[in-house]
This record gives structure tokens, sequence and C-alpha cells, in this order.
């Protein structure tokens, strides 16, 4: 129990564990103190102290070891070597009593701006990098540095030290009031979360909590004691309890009860508790799903308020809003709660005066409007803020309710379903009697907790079931039928009354159809990816199939924010859900209509008797039904969706579908064990979907030629090793993904040229093969492409045909000889335009018009530079290339302006160059070198021949460029190079005042970063891992460039 031990106590060695003996030894001067953090702090030089303390001489030095090593200890006399020129000796603090040799040699230190890591003469020791660090603000304070010093002061024979900072008797008393100070904080925070615990029904060691008290207590009374009677002539006594008291103050600090991190109820106490407390936050939010317990979290602290004058606020005035909602109403509840009398004749602004008036009459009041569900103009109503200290706390499921209302966002509390272990301690509270939990038989526990898993959380729908099972505890045969119902959506009339027609408000207040009518849609899934979900409106209507890709899409996500913004879906990387109740709450909605049983760990499909003939959607997602037996064949003429995701099923009867003639979407994503499918799937002539994601051993389709409605097919991640029969017929199909199917090596041309309204296509790790005949109207309506070519010539015409034509495509990531491109399910994003290129030796490539990033990989005989492979000009477009793997380049390009593929790369913002192993120049920086004015982020790794990344003076053709990263180039010596001394004080170069960083890792042969001085407006951070040849390079301020004081000297 506690909270867990400040890691500033890592900077000291405790001497003595009991709390009035100990003491500790600061681990980088070696002297001894006794207090608690608060004095650590203020040593190390982390806070700001009262000055009774001296400040470590060796606070800036690196500890090698965690600890003190035994030399450091008062009376040992081992000796560790003299430090070397930053202070270190092999990364070990010096021991002896002269600490540097010349306490004024300030070169001998390691000077603001650059970061050094890696001493190549000793081990770096577990848990201490060896890092100096520090940034281009200036000198190094004299102060800073430590002059002759002893280890140890004053030792007496017990070898303990205790030093007397200022003898003053009114210092150490002022010392001792502000401990009790700050005591007293830490005993109303205990008090404050031991009622909240209680509150909340949790339990918790009163006996520890009450002996911490009693130990406050007791110290606050010995410190009164001295500060009412002590004799100012007993200096060496006040010293001595001064120090007692300390030590005793530092486990008080330690112990401090009630530390729950981890608990979201904590987390929204302590928020809502800081919000009270900050004079600067004059508007609290609380938003979560209905039934999450917002009015419960707000209750406590209006009682806390109201009973005991909490956080300094005289009063709580409580308005309920609720949906009916009004001006006027709002107006008489709240002139009622602060007893002032309204005409109802009298126009709102008249009456909103007198409100705002009687209100900035209250001393510090907070007002909580609880359910709020629409905008509230607070000056109509008549709420004045930032006046007289009235805070506002509001509660609602909406997100855009506080937007509208200009809550921060930072002052918004998100309440969340309860975690697993604390739900379960709420059903049994809830379950027991008189506020005790109760207790419940070994035979019914395990059945009462999958109860309570199916409410996933919500303390609503918890605390209902707990009152509904009162007084059957041990009555096992009930517990089952609970949960049998349960499993079955049938919810009974209490929990229908008490927690869905809660939860449908939510619902009922979107009323727009189109968003209803999405909500039922995400019923359908526990988890759902933006495009599954969106194209699924499309199957349905909700969006108009006729628009383009991206409106669908846009409209599609417009849908989905105002779900989540109703808080009826969440997002939990990778997807969209919903929680159960709700989705029961949609059941209720679609009564009869409906089957949803996702995540009820059904283990078989439900009786025939439960697929009723008026059943329009099924949904068994996330269970673990492995088989549908022989002859099963269910009798629904209008079922249109059939969502078997997510299951283990390894076959399907052929009768199955015999029956369900009218479905339009049949997802049979990721059933890992299913190796087919019935032939009688070729029959559903009305289905639109059909998704087959990540079904690993599916290794056949039957025929799909007769599917002619199908606009949206998903055979991904499979075993077929063809495409499906058919599939060149499905005029209509808008959406094909045919990726990750690693036995599908290619798909011939031919069968997916005639996809006239194919929008989007994605054929990732298969290339296209055939000859790419491109007719004029083909494709005309694809925005998204995924796939790989193998002949040059295809690609070209792809590029000429598809890519440059008028409008070309939204979203394209095309590979030549690299197979392994993917879609990235991004639709907020940039657009992203990639063309990977590998092994292009001989061939002449055509670039997209619009390219907006180029990848080249994995060449190994080309030995020339870019410029030659790409006869024709690079694209205008160009933002990022990539350039790795090519053993025989020697030149990156020629940044002539002669060139036609250089001049176009004017708009290039990153270059990463990795592994060219014989790159000696990235370019020529001959007269004619133009650069590149908007490059921002420059990359070179493993290029093991180049010895210097660029001349000084190029750096002016890239004035935005912000930062550089070299690493593991291994003849690396320098990174701007001028062929100058460094000792000629008239050769500065200039950095663009844009550059921000130079990060250099692993250059074993780098010397300097460069031979001259480089001025810079804004010196930028310079970091070093693994240079052990580094030596000085010259930075200066452009402001003051003649000041010696602003220099930076890098050394190692």
């Amino acid at each position: 129990m506690g909270r867990p031990k400040n890691p500033i106590w890592n900077e000291v060695t405790i001497i003595g564990e009991s709390e009035r003996e100990r003491k500790w030894l600061c681990n980088r001067c070696g002297k001894i103190y006794a207090g608690g953090a608060t004095r650590i702090n203020e040593h190390l030089g982390n806070t700001k102290g009262k000055g009774n303390i001296t400040l470590c001489p060796r606070r800036h030095d690196l500890l090698a070891n965690e600890g003190v090593n035994n030399s450091m200890l008062p009376g040992s006399s081992n000796q560790v070597e003299a430090p070397n020129e930053f202070g270190l000796n092999n990364g070990v603090l010096a021991a002896s009593s002269n600490q540097l040799e010349d306490p004024n040699r300030l070169d001998s230190l390691p000077e603001p701006g650059f970061e050094l890591v890696d001493n190549p003469y000793h081990e770096e020791a577990e848990g201490h990098p060896n890092t100096i660090s520090a940034c281009f603000d200036g000198p190094i304070d004299q102060n800073d540095v430590a002059g002759p010093s002893n280890m140890v002061e004053g030792l007496s024979d017990s070898d303990e030290v205790l030093e007397s900072d200022n003898s003053d008797f009114e210092t150490n008393i002022e010392k001792l009031r502000e401990l009790v100070d700050e005591l007293t904080g830490w005993e109303e925070e205990v008090k404050e979360e031991l009622q909240w615990l209680e509150y909340c029904g949790k339990k918790h060691k009163r006996e520890e909590v009450d002996d911490w008290l009693k130990k406050a207590a007791d110290f606050k009374k010995e410190a009164h004691e001295i500060f009412d009677s002590f004799p100012r002539d007993a200096l060496q006594d006040l010293q001595m309890k001064t120090d007692d008291l300390l030590c005793r103050f530092n486990w008080l600090e330690d112990e401090i009860p009630f530390h729950y991190d981890e608990d979201p109820m904590h987390v929204y106490f302590a928020k809502m508790r800081e919000f009270l407390r900050n004079n600067n936050v004059f508007l609290i939010g609380v938003r979560g799903m209905g039934g999450v317990g917002k009015t419960w979290l707000v209750t406590y602290f209006r009682n806390q308020i109201r009973r005991n004058k909490s956080f300094n606020f005289e009063d709580v005035f409580w308005l309920t809003v609720s949906q009916d909602f009004s001006i006027l109403k709002l107006q008489n509840s709240l002139a009622k709660r602060i007893g002032e009398k309204l005409d109802d004749d009298d126009e709102i602004i008249d009456r909103a005066e007198i409100l705002s008036s009687a209100l900035e009459k209250i001393d510090r009041s907070v007002l909580i409007l609880d359910d709020v569900w629409n905008y509230i103009d607070l000056q109509k109503v008549g709420i004045p803020l930032r006046i007289n200290g009235i805070k506002l706390i509001l509660t609602s499921r909406l997100k855009h309710v506080f937007r509208q209302m200009d809550c921060p966002t930072d002052n918004v509390i998100e309440m969340k379903p309860l975690l697993q272990y604390t739900d379960w301690e709420l059903f049994l509270l809830n379950l027991g009697c008189d506020g005790r939990p109760a207790n419940l038989s070994s035979e019914v526990e395990n059945t009462a907790q999958s109860v309570v898993e199916m409410f996933g959380g919500l303390p609503l729908g918890i605390k209902v079931m707990a009152r509904l099972m009162k007084g059957v505890n041990d009555d096992s045969n009930i517990w089952r039928y609970t949960q049998n119902k349960l499993e079955d959506s049938s919810m009974g009339e209490d929990m229908e009354e008490k927690v869905i027609k809660v939860l449908k408000r939510s619902y009922d207040h979107l009323q727009d159809k189109t968003i209803q009518n999405g909500f039922l849609q995400h019923a359908l899934y526990s988890k759902v990816s933006d495009e599954v979900f969106i194209m699924n409106l499309v199957d349905e209507g909700l969006i108009q199939s006729t628009s383009s890709l991206e409106k669908i899409l846009v409209q599609g996500k417009a849908i989905l924010a105002k779900l989540e913004s109703h808080s009826l879906i969440d997002w939990l990387d990778p997807g969209w859900c919903m929680h159960g109740l709700l989705r029961e709450m949609a059941s209720h909605i679609m009564k009869g209509r409906f089957m949803l049983r996702c995540g009820k760990r059904l283990d078989n499909i439900p009786e025939m008797q439960e697929w009723a003939p008026l059943l329009e959607k099924v949904s068994l997602m996330d269970n673990r039904i492995e088989e549908i037996p022989e002859g099963t064949s269910p009798e629904c003429p209008q079922l249109s969706t059939l969502n078997f995701s997510k299951n283990m099923i390894r076959c399907i009867p052929d009768c199955f579908f015999y029956r369900i003639k009218a479905l339009t979407l049949l997802d049979l994503s990721h059933n890992k064990k299913l190796t087919s499918l019935p032939n009688s799937l070729s029959s559903l002539r009305c289905l639109k979907s059909l998704l087959l994601k990540g079904c690993d051993a599916l290794e056949s389709v039957p025929p799909l030629g007769n599917l002619q409605e199908l606009s949206r097919l998903v055979i991904s991640g499979t075993s077929i090793k063809e495409a499906p029969d058919g599939l060149e017929v499905l005029t209509k199909l808008r959406w094909l993904d045919l990726s990750y199917n690693m036995k599908l090596v290619c798909v011939e041309w031919s069968v997916i040229c005639g996809l006239t309204n194919v929008q989007y296509l994605n054929l990732g790790q298969t290339s296209i093969t055939g000859e790419v005949e491109i007719l004029h109207g083909m494709m005309s309506r694809l925005k998204c492409f995924v796939g790989s070519f193998q002949v040059a010539k295809n690609l070209a015409d792809f590029v000429e045909n598809i890519l440059n034509r008028d409008g070309g495509l939204e979203y394209y990531q095309i590979g030549f000889r690299y197979p392994d491109v993917f879609w990235e399910h991004d639709f907020t994003g940039r657009k992203r335009k990639l063309i990977i290129v590998q092994d292009f030796e001989g061939y002449e490539l055509l670039l997209p018009s619009d390219l907006d990033q180029l990848v080249i990989r994995n060449n190994k005989q080309w030995s020339g530079d870019l410029c030659g492979a790409f006869s024709f000009k690079a694209p205008s477009s160009l933002r990022e290339i990539q350039v790795r793997d090519f053993p025989k380049l020697e030149r990156l390009c020629c940044m002539s302006g002669r060139c036609s593929f250089c001049q176009h790369l004017q708009n290039l913002q990153s270059l990463d160059l990795y592994r060219l192993e014989r790159l000696d120049a990235i370019w020529s920086e001959e007269d004619e070198f133009i650069g590149l004015p908007n490059l921002s982020q420059l990359k070179i790794s493993y290029c093991d021949t180049i010895e210097r990344l660029m001349g000084a003076a190029a750096l002016a053709k890239f004035p935005k460029l912000e930062g550089i990263d070299v690493s593991s180039c291994k003849l690396m010596k320098e990174v701007f190079a001028t062929g100058m001394s460094e000792d000629d004080p008239d050769h500065t170069i200039t950095f663009p005042n844009s550059f921000k960083y130079l990060y250099l890792l692993n250059l074993p042969e780098l010397v300097s970063v460069c031979g001259s001085i480089i001025v810079s407006e804004s010196p930028p951070v310079v970091t070093a891992y693994c240079c052990r040849q580094l030596r000085q390079s010259h930075l200066r301020h452009k402001q003051s460039p003649s000041a010696s004081e602003s220099n930076i000297k890098i050394r190692y």
C-alpha cells in the first residue's frame, strides 16, 4: 500500500531504514543529509528551495552506476581514476578531494548544444547510458562547475555526517512550517480519497490509513510544540529535532496511501478534483455513453461541496437538463435553486439578467448541468462564467455539445466502462446487503462472472442485474437460466425498461434516419474497419453507389463521426467497436427482424426454429462455431445480410443457401479453417458483397459468373491459386480485393480489363501478366489501385493511359518487379501515390505525372545514376525519394540544371539513401549545381564508401532543410566539407534558418562536423552516438558572431 517510490531516491543511497534514523548519501558528491524527496530535489537543483541545503557541486555529472560505489562511502580508502576532460573517469565519478585539476577550466567540460554519447574506453553501466546533453542556448555557468571540495564533511565517530546548512533559528522553524503545510495537504488528500473509495464501495485497509493519519498528526503536534515553546538558545537541539522530523516526513511521503493510477475510476476522481481546485478552469465536462456513471461521479462531488464545503466552494446547484430542454424551463429551475423569483411574462433576456446578478452575489459556487443534449446559450440563460469563482460542470453523452459550448478538450473527463475486475467488485457489492459484498459459492461464481461479463463493464446494467438476482445467491439453476437467456439476447422486461430504454435515448437523438440505419448496420459487427462498414452502407442504399469513391468515403466517415459523437461506437484500434448492450438495444429496436449474437461464445448456430421467415439480418460474428450440420437449410426468404465472420467454420453444406435467395451481403471473413465454399453460392443472384478476407485455408471459390449484381468482392489472405472463374464478366463490380493471396502469383490483364465500373482494385503481392492493351474508356472509374508489373512496357502503357489521363487516380501503390505492395487503410490522411521500382537495368521507366513517392531498391547491376535510368523528366509533384540496396551505384544524380530529371526535383522534401555500398558522392557540386530548394529531411545510412556528406557551401542550396540523419557510414570523415583550415577566421558557413537537428550515429572515422565556423540564427541540436574520433567544430549565433561566449566547441 502506498505510492510508488519517487524515482528521485535512485539518486541517493539510504543510510538507516527506520523512520527516525534514515538519512541519505548523495550518489554524486558523497555528502550525507537528512530529509525527504523535496530536499533531494533541492540538493540536485531540480527545484528551487529556501537555500537551507547546498546545491550538489556534481549535479550535472553522469552517474555510471546506480547507487554508490563502495569507494564513495565515508571512510573508504578506495580511490578511482582521475577524471577525464568531461569530469568522468571511465564513466565513474571521481572520489578524490580535488574533483577537477582546475575548477575554472571550462573547456574540460562539454558545452551546451552538443550531445555526445558512447565512451569507447569503458563499458556502459546498466541503467545509465553514458550521455552528455545540452542545447545551443549559451555557455556553461561558471557556478555549475565544482571547485575543490571534500567528499565528506564533518565526519563523526559513527561515520554519520549531519550538515547544518543554516544555523539560524528562524530558518529551521520556517522549514518545519513548510513541512507541516505540505503534510496538511497530504492529509486532506488521503481523507478525500478514503471517502471516495467508500463511496465506490471499494475494499481498503482502514488500519493502515488510520496508522498513517495518526503518525501525520503526531508529526504536526511535535512541530507545533516546537513553534510554541522551543527555546531560542538551544539551536543544536533544534537542529537535531529538525533532522529527526525530516526523516519521519520522508517516511510519511513514501507511505502515502491510495495511489491507484491503473484504476480509471480513481483517474476520474483525481481529474475532477484537480479541475475544481484550479482557479483557471471554469468549465468542466464529463462525457460517456448512457449508464457509464457520469451522474454518479458528479453526485459525489456535489455531496462533498454541500456537506463539507470542499474545495472552498460555498454552494452547489444541480439542474437536470434532459432532452425536453428549453431556455425558459432552465431559467425557472435555476431560479428555484438559488431562491429567486421570475415572472413568466418577462422577456428571456430580462430573466437572464436577474439570474446573472443573483449568481454574481453568491461566493464561489458550482453549477451542475446534468444530462445535456443540445447547445445551451449560457448568456441567454443568465449563467455567468469567470465571475466570482463560479464553475460550471456539464455531463453529456454527446462530444459535439462540449465543442459547441467551448469546453476545452483537456477539461473533458471521458468515462469508459469498468475494467473486468472492477465490474465484478461492483456486482458483488450491489448483490450484497448493507454495503457488504455478497459471497457466492464456487458452484455459482463462474456462472455469475459469465453473466457479469455480458454487461461489458457498464455500471447501469451491472447494478440492475445485481438487484434482479438478489436473494438467489446459491441457486445455480437460476444463474444458468439467466446466463442462457442473456446469450439468446433475451434481456427481460426489467432490463429493457431500466437499461435498454435509457440507452435508446442516444439512438432517438440521432433523428436522421440514414444515421440511425447506419447504427443498426454497425450492430452487425463487434468490430469493423472503416472500409467494410462504409461499403456495407453502400450495399444498403444508405450511400449512393453512383457517387465517386471519394464522396462515398467522405459520407461514410461523417456517419461514423456522428455515431462516435453520440457515444454509440468507440474506436479501438484497428476498428470501430460497439458496446454489447448497445447491440442488444439495436436487437430490441429491430425485434423479430434482426438476430444479433455477436461474441456470445456460441459453439453451434441457433436452432432452425429461431431462423424466422421475417428475419432480415443475422450476425453470428465472433463466436466458436466450427460446424454447420449437414442438411441445415434455414428458410428466410427476406434475409439480406448474413455475417459469419470470426468463427472456426470448416465447411458449409450445399443446401444451406437454397432458401435464402434474397441474400445481398455474405461475410465469411476470418474463418481460418474454411477450405471451400458450396456450389450453391453461385445461385445467389442478388448478392452484392462477398467477403472472404483472412480465410487462410480457402483453396477454391465456385464460379461467380452468375452473380451479376456483385459490386464488392474481397478474397484476401487465402490460399487460392487462381482468380475465380467468371470474374471477368462481373461488370457491376466496384470494389475488387485479391491481395495477400500468397499462392496467387499473377492475374491476367484480360481477366480484369473488362471491369469497367471498378473504382477500387487491390492486387497487392500479385503481379499483372499478359499484354496490357488499354482501350479508350477502359477502367475509366478507377480511383484506387494497388498492384505490380513485370514488364516495363506494360507499366508504361498503364501509366500513360490510366494514371496520366485527365483526373487520374486518387491513390495508387505500384511495384515494378516488386509485388509486395500493399494498401494502407487511411482514408483521412494524405492520398499516397507511390511507385516502388526494383531491378530496372536496361529499361527506361515512365513515371506518373502526379507521383508523390518514389522508392528504388535492390538493383545489383546498375552503376550509373538515376538520371540515366529515367529518360523522362521527373514529375514536379515528387515529394519523397528512397534509394536502397544498390551495391554498384556511385552517385545518386548529377543535380545539374541541364538534366531533365534533376530539374524537376525542385519540390522534393525528403531523401533517404540506404545501403549504397559504392556511393562516394550524393551529387556533383559543380558550377551548375541547382540543389533542392524544398528539401527538409536528408537521411543516409550504411553507405560505406562516402567520406563527406556534402560541401559546406552547398548548404545555401537547401534553404528549407530542417534535419540531417547520418548513420553507419564507415568512412564518413566530415559532414560538411570546406577544404579550408578551421583556424581561418574569415571562413564561415551559414546554416539555413530552418535547420533544427543533426543526428550522427556509428561513424567510426568521423573527425569533424565542419572544418569551418558555422553561423546559424538558431543553432541546431547536434547529437552524436558512437563517433569516437569526432573533434571540435565551431557553431555560433548569427546575432553575435564575434562573441566568444556564444561559441560552441565540440570535443571528445
